[in-house]
């Protein structure tokens, strides 16, 4: 349970930092831009991610929420195979800690 919830924290910082490097078309000055046709896309998915952690910490108004105490309003993770299975619904979580995560590396598979 551990390693699934330090994968979960993980996927909710590379997922912020992602949603800001990707969906936006007006970024703020200083924020990488990645495109989905770089052939190089994950890598810099995660150096974009890495690049606007600073941002991630102390969040920008009306852009981008900080992650000191992230909450969410609920968590679900679920997983197994034909002999156990689990399902394990977490609700309010707040996540504390998130300024001294890392991540080593993305791996995504973009669907149109």
């Amino acid at each position: 349970m551990r390693k699934t919830m330090c994968t979960l924290v993980n996927a909710i910082t590379i997922s912020l930092g992602l949603s800001v490097v990707v969906a936006l078309d007006d970024l703020p000055q200083g924020f990488p831009r990645c495109h989905r046709s770089d052939p190089e896309l994950e890598k810099c998915l995660l150096e974009a991610t890495e690049t606007v952690r600073p941002y991630m910490i102390t969040g920008v108004p009306n852009f981008l929420p900080s992650i000191q105490n992230f909450s969410i309003p609920q968590v679900v993770l679920q997983d197994g195979n034909e002999v156990l299975n689990y399902r394990a619904q977490f609700n309010n979580v707040t996540l504390y800690g998130l300024k001294t995560t890392n991540s080593k590396n993305i791996a995504l598979t973009i669907k149109i």
